[in-house]
């Protein structure tokens, strides 16, 4: 990991010349396919970490320049459980329902960052275990930060389109609602975070 962080290093300060960054995928351990299958085991976490831990393990042996980065997330698609949405599991991992029907009557205020929300105590725990059980093996990062129109159409569902027509007003302030959320979700989770060379990794292993 210290010889790949230093190639993307001098990559993005432009001291990488006439070389190449090489991701490689072989049978068996494809990053995607191990995602995919991941998010079957969600919300046990516990079972997710293993299967990073072995997943790791493996792709030890190849010699690319990928990262090993965990995330400790349920699933991109699920947001709205944060707010008291119903949220389910399949195959895929969790998605949770909009729960918005009409911004006009919308209360706003019910959007505020809760750290006593159980799901949000929840992704707390599960963070503060993966960064407990991957010291030494691999970096874990924070959860995807989703924000603007995506963090409207998993609050209002497919409405959001014809909303940035006639609600325009009202979605903007629904998406500036999710900065401060994030912002609060985000500075939590690193709270945990172990530092590598003074920053941290993320979800795209960068």
């Amino acid at each position: 990991m210290d010889d790949a962080v230093t190639r993307y290093g001098r990559l993005w300060t432009g001291n990488f010349t006439n070389k190449i960054l090489v991701k490689t995928d072989v049978d068996g351990l494809d990053t995607v396919d191990f995602h995919t299958n991941l998010m079957k085991y969600a919300p046990d976490y516990k079972k997710m970490f293993n299967c990073y831990k072995e997943f790791y393990r493996k792709r030890a042996k190849v010699l690319d320049d990928s990262i090993p980065v965990a995330r400790a997330s349920i699933s991109s698609a699920a947001l709205s459980h944060y707010f008291g949405g119903r949220v389910q599991f399949t195959p895929g991992g969790a998605f949770s329902r909009p729960i918005i029907n009409d911004l006009k009557g919308f209360d706003f205020n019910s959007l505020e960052y809760n750290p006593e929300n159980k799901w949000i105590k929840y992704q707390m725990e599960m963070f503060k275990y993966f960064s407990k059980n991957a010291d030494g093996l691999f970096p874990v990062c924070i959860t995807e930060v989703l924000m603007g129109l995506v963090y409207a159409e998993y609050l209002l569902g497919k409405r959001m389109y014809t909303d940035i027509y006639d609600n325009s007003k009202l979605l903007m302030k629904l998406i500036l609602k999710s900065i401060d959320f994030n912002i609060k979700y985000i500075d939590e989770q690193r709270k945990y975070i172990e530092k590598y060379r003074d920053g941290v990794f993320e979800m795209f292993e960068v």
